[in-house]
């Protein structure tokens, strides 16, 4: 492997990964323990709401600083009960991705990444409210089983290379961008957006979602939990390569998530 000038970024990173999958799996198992019995909690207040409506910024991971976004509408079909509609946009990662610095152009680029991969889920669900806040106080606790389709992204990864005094915005290639030293960048999130590959699948995710706000209006919060996904094909993130072990591009996806959310309730 070509490194020159090419400085390895990969330890932050990975410190990174590991941190935020304890973090989410330390939380998702607290949560959980400390919430899913009656009798720890209180069942206070009615829900006088009947519609809510949230956006928020989803962590999870299998992605990087930013996994995704959620959009989310929920109507009351019962005492405590909800059904939802919602769009959920997640950026996905191969977690051998090797991410390196070009110092001439301060650019960063991922070795060996063939594709960039996001996925949309559209997906319905239900809602119950396990434990109800005191009236205009407190922190009201739900359960959530959703899922849906999965349309996976497969967008082709472009690089900038140097051809001697000139340089070309291209889909990598291994074949051909054989020195690490000539690529000067990335390109942009949108490059080869027009050639993605869209392979379908499903998801699933239960999740416990944690509510602060008033029982009318403004809502803020945060979910948690586990999703599992499934498409119709390997997703191919990576190129297989020499020197770095085996590449296992992956069908069956799974990932412990928290989102942070905000919204309006009425």
């Amino acid at each position: 492997m070509q490194k020159g000038n090419i400085i390895y970024l990969t330890l932050q990173i990975s410190i990174y990964k590991i941190t935020l999958y304890r973090i989410l799996n330390i939380l998702t198992i607290t949560l959980i323990v400390g919430y899913s019995f009656p009798s720890f909690g209180q069942r206070e207040g009615d829900l006088l709401y009947k519609k809510e409506l949230v956006a928020g910024v989803n962590f999870h991971t299998n992605g990087g600083l930013v996994g995704g976004g959620l959009l989310r509408y929920s109507k009351k079909i019962g005492e405590a009960h909800f059904y939802q509609l919602g769009l959920e946009v997640s950026f996905i990662k191969h977690p051998k991705e090797l991410r390196y610095l070009n110092s001439t152009t301060n650019n960063t680029f991922i070795a060996y990444k063939k594709n960039a991969m996001f996925v949309i889920r559209p997906q319905v669900g239900y809602e119950y409210a396990l434990f109800r806040k005191a009236d205009e106080e407190g922190v009201q606790i739900d359960f959530i089983l959703a899922g849906g389709l999965s349309l996976g992204f497969l967008k082709p990864y472009y690089i900038e290379y140097q051809y001697g005094k000139t340089s070309k915005m291209e889909a990598y290639n291994p074949a051909v961008h054989t020195d690490f030293n000539r690529v000067l960048g990335s390109g942009s999130v949108l490059s080869g957006l027009d050639e993605s590959k869209v392979v379908p699948g499903v998801h699933i995710k239960p999740a416990l979602s944690f509510e602060l706000g008033q029982l009318n209006g403004n809502v803020t919060g945060i979910e948690t939990g586990f999703l599992v996904e499934y498409f119709a094909q390997k997703m191919e993130i990576l190129e297989p390569f020499n020197g770095y072990g085996t590449i296992k591009n992956k069908q069956l996806f799974t990932s412990v998530y928290l989102t942070i959310y905000y919204g309006l309730r009425r």
